[in-house]
């Protein structure tokens, strides 16, 4: 199985950001943002994707395709084009 790029994502705590398994933060309340360690855009949680070996990640929300982090990834990176802060 191929290691999950999208198994850490990032909440806000007391202003800063900080890294946390996408697994604990399905746990937090839904209105809290989150966001993609590499670009900042906000993202949508997801408990586990398509067959029973796919894990709780993440999907950008905007789709976003200059982050490696997205499996629309088009091999170049450029900014979010609205990341959170």
């Amino acid at each position: 199985m191929k290691p999950n790029k999208n198994a850490t994502c990032e909440v806000k705590d007391a202003g800063r950001w900080h890294p946390i398994s996408v697994a604990k933060a399905l746990g937090l309340d839904r209105s809290e943002p989150k966001r993609c360690p590499e670009c900042h855009g906000n993202v949508r949680l997801h408990r586990k994707g398509h067959g029973p070996t796919s894990p709780a990640h993440f999907e950008h929300l905007p789709k976003h395709d200059g982050c490696k982090h997205s499996h629309r990834y088009a091999g170049k990176d450029f900014p979010h084009p609205n990341p959170l802060r």
